[in-house]
C-alpha cells in the first residue's frame, strides 16, 4: 500500500517539464566547480502563483548542492530587509565547524550590524527614500560573500549560490545594494582567486518591473518567464510519481486528467491526488499498491473535489482585489479571460488605457492576471473566468 505521491499545496519533489530551466542551474554549477568561474548574470524566473516557481528553485538548489555548491536560501518579504536576511543566512551557513568558519561568521555578523539591524528589517537611518546604501554597504556585502566563500571552500566545497524566493517583495535598497555588489564581484577576480558565486531568484509577473525600477542596469539580468506545463509535462507529472511506486495510469485516464488540469501545475497535483484517493476507495480504501491502475472513472469521480479546491483558490484571489480591481476582473472575464487587448479592456470600462494602468499593475503584482504578450492580459489560473462571471451575476 502507498499513500498518494501527489502533493497539492506543497513544494513538489520533482519538476517535470522544466529540464531546460534546470539546465541553467547545472551550467552554473559546472562553471563554478570545474572552471572556477563567477556567474555574472543574475537569473530571475517569473510567473503567476501555482505555476511551480518555488519548486523549480528548490530543485535548482538540489542540482547545485549535488555539485558541491553550497547555497543560501532567502525569502523576501515586504517588512524585512533582503540584505539583512541574506547576511544572516551567510553567517548561519559558515557558523559551525572550523575556527576559520566561526571567525567568518563573527565577521559577517559585524558587517550586518554595521550596515544596519537586519533582525528588525531596517537599514541605516542615513539612507533617504529612493537612494541606495552608501558605497560601504555594497563593499561590505562583497566582503561578507568573500568571507563565506573562503570558509566553505576551505572545507572542500566549490562555490556559493544565493537563492531568493518571492523576489518581487524585496525592498529597493537591498536590490540596489546586492546589484552593485554583484556588478563589482564580476571584476573582483585576481590571478589567484575568482569569486565562485551565482545568484538566482524567482517571483511573480511583476518582479522584472519591480527590479528594473530599483536597479537601472538590471536589463542585463536574465529574466525568464515560467509558463504552464505542456501536455507532455503534465503527463510526466502524473505518471512518473505513480510509476515510481508501481502504479500505472490507464491511457484514457491520463488523457482526461491532462485535459482537466489545463497545464496548471497546482491543478495537476489536485487532479492526480483526487484520482488516487478515488482509486484507493475503489480497491477497498487500503490505498493503491504496485500493480494497480488509475482509471478514467477514478479521474471523473475525483473532479468534484478538484472543483471545490479550485473554488477556494478563485475566491481567495477575488477577495484580495479591491472593488475597482474587481470591476477590471469582470471586464477581463467578459472579454474571454485570455489574451485580452488592453485597448479593448479600456473601451469596455469606459476609460482610457492610462487610467486603467494602476489597477492593472496591482492585479499583475498580485499574480491574478498576467501580461503574457505585449498589451494582452490573461487570468493566471484555470476556471477563473467562469468564477468571475458567476460573481458578476450575483
Amino acid at each position: 500500500m502507498a499513500l498518494s505521491p501527489f502533493t497539492p499545496g506543497a513544494i513538489a519533489s520533482s519538476v517535470p517539464g522544466r529540464a531546460r530551466m534546470l539546465a541553467d542551474y547545472l551550467e552554473a554549477a559546472q562553471r563554478m566547480a570545474q572552471l572556477q568561474q563567477f556567474i555574472p548574470r543574475v537569473h530571475v524566473v517569473f510567473g503567476p502563483r501555482g505555476i511551480g516557481k518555488t519548486s523549480l528553485l528548490r530543485e535548482g538548489q538540489r542540482v547545485l548542492e549535488s555539485a558541491h555548491i553550497r547555497t543560501v536560501w532567502v525569502t523576501a518579504g515586504p517588512d524585512t530587509s533582503l540584505l539583512g536576511s541574506l547576511l544572516n543566512e551567510l553567517a548561519a551557513l559558515v557558523g559551525l565547524g572550523s575556527r576559520l568558519r566561526r571567525r567568518a561568521a563573527h565577521q559577517i555578523q559585524a558587517i550586518s550590524m554595521e550596515i544596519g539591524n537586519p533582525l528588525v528589517g531596517k537599514v541605516s537611518a542615513t539612507v533617504a527614500p529612493g537612494e541606495s546604501l552608501p558605497r560601504t554597504a555594497w563593499a561590505q556585502l562583497i566582503d561578507a560573500i568573500s568571507l563565506a566563500l573562503d570558509a566553505i571552500e576551505s572545507d572542500g566545497d566549490d562555490g556559493l549560490a544565493i537563492l531568493v524566493d518571492e523576489i518581487q517583495e524585496a525592498d529597493d535598497v537591498s536590490l540596489r545594494t546586492i546589484a552593485y555588489a554583484w556588478q563589482e564581484l564580476a571584476f573582483a577576480g585576481t590571478a589567484n582567486r575568482t569569486p565562485r558565486a551565482a545568484l538566482f531568484g524567482v517571483g511573480l509577473p511583476g518582479a522584472p518591473a519591480h527590479i528594473n525600477k530599483a536597479v537601472t542596469f538590471s536589463e542585463r539580468y536574465h529574466f525568464e518567464r515560467l509558463d504552464g506545463l505542456d501536455d507532455e509535462g503534465s503527463r510526466e507529472a502524473l505518471a512518473a510519481p505513480s510509476g515510481a511506486i508501481g502504479v500505472s495510469w490507464d491511457e484514457r485516464a491520463l488523457e482526461h486528467a491532462v485535459a482537466e488540469a489545463d497545464g496548471y501545475p497546482h491543478k495537476v497535483q489536485l487532479v492526480g491526488d483526487s484520482a488516487w484517493r478515488e482509486g484507493s476507495l475503489r480497491v477497498g480504501g487500503a490505498g493503491l499498491e504496485s500493480g494497480d491502475v488509475v482509471t478514467v472513472a477514478d479521474v471523473r469521480a475525483g473532479l468534484p473535489r478538484v472543483a471545490q479546491q479550485m473554488r477556494i483558490l478563485h475566491r481567495s484571489r477575488w477577495e484580495s482585489a479591491s472593488a475597482k480591481q474587481q470591476q477590471m476582473l469582470v471586464a477581463i472575464a467578459r472579454l474571454g479571460g485570455r489574451d485580452v487587448r488592453r485597448g479593448a479592456l479600456a473601451d469596455l470600462l469606459g476609460a482610457d488605457t492610462r487610467s486603467i494602468s494602476v489597477p492593472r499593475q496591482a492585479l499583475l503584482d498580485k499574480g491574478i492576471i498576467d501580461a503574457n504578450q505585449h498589451g494582452f492580459l490573461s487570468f493566471t489560473v484555470p476556471g477563473f473566468t467562469e468564477f468571475v462571471l458567476a460573481k458578476a451575476r450575483e
